[in-house]
């Protein structure tokens, strides 16, 4: 700092001191996402200081992921939070239902693309973790997410899960899952029938034009043998609707 600027902000008429609180945020925020002043930047006027936020109310339309995102930092400068929305939000105060899944990544796990979104609305837990504490969480799922035909439904499971209500197919078919037995027990069964069609369409056409076109063939002859796909999901896109 200047030695004839080393005066407290608090000194200056027409200056005034900022919230330490405020100032440590702003740092934060304003370092991460490269807004700054120069290095030598002691001092604000008072018309560039602003007004305090701390305590403030805030009001979001829309509680979409943007919205709850900027909630989320909001509560870090103690505002209230009013918003508008079609659903009520689930509070973190509230706990959220639990959703079983087989696991989370890896080839029989649910894709880390979708973890944002379940986990706004459930607390994912794994086929492992309810093995290991069957006692606590059974009483906590009420939804079982099939992703890949993984966990296997069967009676067993369903008895002890007491507060299941729903097992949920990511996937057009539920050939699958017994749907008479799971109804015996009060379940019900949701899929996603048109979720995939596109896909469908688009793998169809790229299997005919491989064959059409002998592929497979030319595939084998020109990539080396020792050459392997990795284990996984393999994410694509769809081409539908797009500009050639």
């Amino acid at each position: 700092m200047n030695k004839s600027n080393s005066k407290s902000l608090s000194s200056f008429k027409g200056e005034k001191r900022l919230d330490s609180g405020d100032v440590l945020k702003i740092q934060v925020t304003g370092a991460t996402h490269r807004i700054a002043l120069s290095p030598s930047t002691d001092r604000f006027h008072a018309n560039w200081v602003g007004g305090d936020i701390t305590g403030m109310t805030l009001g979001i339309v829309g509680m979409g992921r943007i919205g709850y995102k900027i909630a989320q930092r909001a509560k870090a400068f103690e505002m209230k939070i009013l918003y508008h929305n079609r659903n009520r939000r689930m509070t973190e105060n509230k706990e959220l239902p639990g959703a079983l899944v087989e696991e989370i990544g890896g080839p029989n796990g649910v894709m880390e693309e979708h973890l944002d979104f379940l986990k706004e609305r459930f607390t994912l837990i794994t086929l492992k973790e309810l093995k290991e504490n069957k006692e606590e969480l059974a009483e906590k799922i009420v939804c079982i997410f099939n992703w890949g035909n993984k966990p296997d439904v069967d009676s067993e499971l369903l008895r002890c899960l007491p507060r299941l209500k729903v097992v949920a197919s990511a996937g057009a078919g539920v050939d699958h899952l017994d749907i008479k037995m799971i109804s015996s027990f009060g379940v019900k069964v949701a899929n996603t029938p048109h979720a995939v069609t596109n896909c469908t369409a688009d793998l169809a056409m790229t299997l005919l034009l491989v064959a059409a076109r002998n592929f497979m063939e030319g595939n084998r002859q020109h990539i080396p043998q020792h050459f392997t796909i990795k284990r996984g999901h393999v994410q694509t896109n769809s081409i539908q609707v797009k500009t050639i």
